[in-house]
């Protein structure tokens, strides 16, 4: 099946300056969410598996703060999805493979920007996302196996679990054990690719909303709720 999704990325050059920042803490770029919901409507795709994943918010490895981004697979595309601060504002940065092997490798490794690159490693190698939590066909399945390299720890705990009773029943009738396996084929979402670019655009409209209604702020706002709520009976 062809796709849409050829080797893209929009906001390629959006950037982490690793400070850390709320959402909407800058102004958003309305000309970015425009293209990005626009290429997202463009894909037609069910939606195959989802990731949240996170890389240190400044580059480096040992930093106690982490940047969370999402992965979502669809049909004949790999997408990864952040929100960054780039030029004062509010930016999405989404990078758009078709699924080769070789990609989802590639979309699941991180890389300093190159001024921060300390050696040619870090650009060449790259360093893989910390799998925050996953949603995937079951790894068990024979052509669904290269999954085991993309799942979150509890989903590993339960897969050896799975593959020590699977050895228990080789030699004896495992038809149980085969239904469950089957009926993990595909992860239940009625949702597809282009809905993604629909969330977005609702999600920043009510965070400005939100904001735009704080007036002086998230702390006046608590103080105020403390007064209101010591003045009830």
């Amino acid at each position: 099946m062809g796709s849409s999704a050829s080797k893209a990325s929009i906001g390629a050059s959006v950037e982490s300056t690793g400070s850390k920042f709320t959402m909407l803490d800058y102004p958003l770029d309305q000309e970015n969410l425009v293209k990005v919901i626009s290429h997202l409507d463009n894909m037609d795709y069910p939606i195959i598996a989802l990731w949240i994943v996170a890389r240190p918010i400044n580059w480096k490895e040992k930093s106690m703060i982490e940047h969370w981004s999402v992965i979502i697979q669809g049909q004949g595309c790999l997408l990864l999805i952040d929100f960054l601060e780039h030029n004062n504002k509010g930016a999405f940065r989404i990078v758009a493979r078709s699924g080769t092997d070789a990609e989802f490798e590639e979309i699941f490794k991180w890389k300093p920007p190159q001024e921060q690159q300390q050696n040619d490693n870090e650009a060449i190698e790259g360093t893989k996302y910390r799998i925050v939590a996953s949603v995937t066909p079951s790894p068990l399945i024979p052509s669904k196996k290269f999954y085991v390299d993309y799942i979150d720890d509890e989903e590993k705990k339960k897969i050896k679990k799975l593959y020590k009773q699977q050895k228990k029943v080789k030699n004896n009738s495992n038809d149980d054990l085969k239904e469950n396996i089957t009926n993990d084929d595909e992860i239940k979402c009625d949702k597809r690719v282009k809905d993604i670019g629909d969330f977005l655009s609702r999600w920043t409209e009510l965070e400005a909303q939100n904001k735009k209604g704080g007036g002086g702020g998230s702390g006046d706002n608590d103080e105020q709720k403390d007064k209101d709520q010591a003045s009830k009976p």
